[in-house]
């Protein structure tokens, strides 16, 4: 039974009507407690009573003697099977009917948005133990009392009824903008939290309807046009360029790494990355590459520094681009690597090998068949590709609205049962796709380690809110690695059956050599010519 607690009490004795018995009550600590099932509609015949539409929809009104000033403690409590206990009280005081019935209105409401949330939290976390404060200090609890205890507080009741319409994109802008804040631990343990929840987040058939429309207006979304395109670039890569340098290796690998042991750090994770791709391009020594997506440049120039291969590298960020020209210079590759600021479409060379690490992710959906077509017509008939690229494990998906908001716009994570169509029209074949589980989850982990230690550094420059901002995006991918089904995807391709060998031992073999020359890199005078047999 849900049930409502008035408690009132006035500057002045007065009677009050309680208009459903029509008995008089003396005002100085006076409680009505009534089901909400049978609190009266208000009638001109009498002068004080409570009026409820309950649910889908709250109203009420309560009448009193406009002459007076009447101050009440009001207590709101909801008891019922089904949301367990919930109460909500303040003080106000109202001296005119209008007053009063905006006061009602509000207090409702404002009970009306705690229930549901008590609902959400109780529904979405049954694992582990979670506490959500709220502006007035109403505390809700939900899970099983396993594990550290965290608690989000809340700064204003906008925030509680911005997290019931859109949860997923609510949590990362209350976040960001320090009207949502966790002690008890950090935003990655509570996302963690929720990453270990995720099958009871969402109901199913709430989940597959919700899914349903997202995916509708993704796919109405996602069409990057070029001009697009080259805006969504700047969006997230032309910012400060320092913020990189407080988090990635030294060689600026923005993309998974490949971490062979656990006892490898970043910067050996990334190259053994370069040294993984490397290997299943089957580089030729002088060989021509296009890297669709060079980024900061470092791939490039690792191919063209150990197999003399002469590399053009497309982006569409101005400032990676000058970052990759001054490296090349650096290190005495300028003959052998070229960078454009150019979108993939407008490429018409063709090259020995095309290799495109991070970038696909931003191609849009609608533009699959396109990016497929242009590898193949880059692509010479003995050629091979490599797609590095975010996928789904679970399926096709919408895109998470906080990341298309803020992080990367016009992105969509794709799952491979979209990729392949797109592959078979190209007239390309898949000679070989491996799937890197959880790499990503501990190169994000690695980022986020390094970015909280120069926290300060990134605050000086781009200010508190953007690293709160950057603090949601590296501790939110990473839960998405481990528990929302994100993974990577390598994906091999060639025009002819048997461009490649028949086994993979070859990517062991090229590897392990590739790892000797790293090793040796500083002795190192001259590249070793490379021959490789089928």
């Amino acid at each position: 039974m849900r049930t409502i607690i008035l408690h009132a009490a006035a500057r002045r004795n007065r009677p009050v009507v309680d208009a459903d018995r029509t008995t008089t009550i003396e005002a100085e600590s006076n409680e009505y407690r009534m089901p909400i099932s049978t609190i009266p509609t208000a009638t001109p015949a009498t002068r004080s009573s409570l009026r409820l539409i309950d649910p889908p929809l709250f109203a009420i009104d309560l009448l009193h003697d406009l002459n007076r000033v009447i101050e009440f403690d009001a207590e709101i409590s909801f008891n019922d099977g089904v949301f367990g206990q919930s109460t909500s009280s303040t003080k106000f005081m109202c001296g005119t009917k209008l007053q009063l019935d905006r006061f009602c209105i509000w207090l409702f409401r404002r009970t009306t948005m705690i229930i549901a949330l008590r609902s959400l939290i109780n529904h979405s976390i049954l694992h582990g133990s979670l506490t959500l404060e709220l502006p007035a200090g109403e505390h809700l609890t939900a899970g099983d009392g396993s594990g550290a205890p965290l608690t989000i507080r809340l700064k204003d009741m906008r925030a509680v009824r911005e997290l019931l319409l859109n949860p997923e994109l609510a949590l990362g802008e209350l976040y960001t903008d320090g009207r949502l804040t966790v002690s008890g631990g950090t935003i990655y343990d509570l996302l963690d939290l929720l990453g270990r929840n995720l099958p009871s987040l969402t109901p199913p058939q709430i989940g597959r309807w919700r899914h349903a429309v997202r995916t509708v207006f993704d796919r109405w979304r996602r069409g990057n046009s070029e001009r697009l395109a080259r805006c969504n670039v700047h969006h997230h890569y032309d910012i400060d360029d320092r913020i990189y340098s407080l988090f990635l290796d030294p060689d600026r690998q923005y993309s998974c790494a490949y971490f062979e042991s656990e006892r490898q750090n970043l910067e050996q994770a990334q190259l053994a990355k370069k040294r993984h791709i490397a290997a299943k391009l089957l580089v030729p020594t002088g060989a021509s590459v296009l890297d669709i997506g060079s980024g900061w440049g470092g791939l490039a120039l690792y191919l063209a520094d150990l197999y003399k291969a002469h590399v053009t590298g497309l982006t569409l960020s101005t400032e990676q681009l000058k970052v990759a020209e001054r490296r090349a210079d650096e290190k005495g590759l300028k003959s052998h690597v070229c960078f454009r600021l150019q979108d993939y479409r407008a490429q018409s060379d063709t090259f020995d090998r095309v290799v495109s690490v991070g970038m696909f992710e931003h191609v849009g959906r609608r533009n699959y068949d396109t990016f497929f077509k242009v590898i193949s017509g880059s692509l010479k008939p003995d050629g091979i590709a490599l797609l590095h690229s975010i996928g789904r494990l679970d399926g096709q998906s919408a895109t998470n609205p906080w990341i298309a908001k803020y992080i990367f716009p016009g992105g969509h994570i794709p799952s491979l049962g979209e990729v392949l169509p797109a592959v078979e029209k190209s007239g390309l074949i898949v000679t070989d796709i491996e799937i890197l589980r959880l790499h990503y989850a501990d190169t994000l982990a690695a980022w986020r380690d390094r970015f909280f230690a120069h926290r300060a550094e990134a605050t000086t420059i781009l200010g508190e809110r953007f690293c709160r901002m950057w603090e949601f995006y590296l501790a939110g991918a990473e839960a998405g690695f481990r528990h929302g089904g994100l993974m990577v995807f390598q994906m091999q391709l060639a025009k002819k059956i048997d461009t490649v060998p028949r086994t993979r031992t070859y990517i062991a073999e090229e590897e392990s050599r590739l790892q000797s020359l790293d090793q040796g890199a500083a002795e190192r005078a001259t590249p070793m010519r490379l021959i490789h047999s089928r």
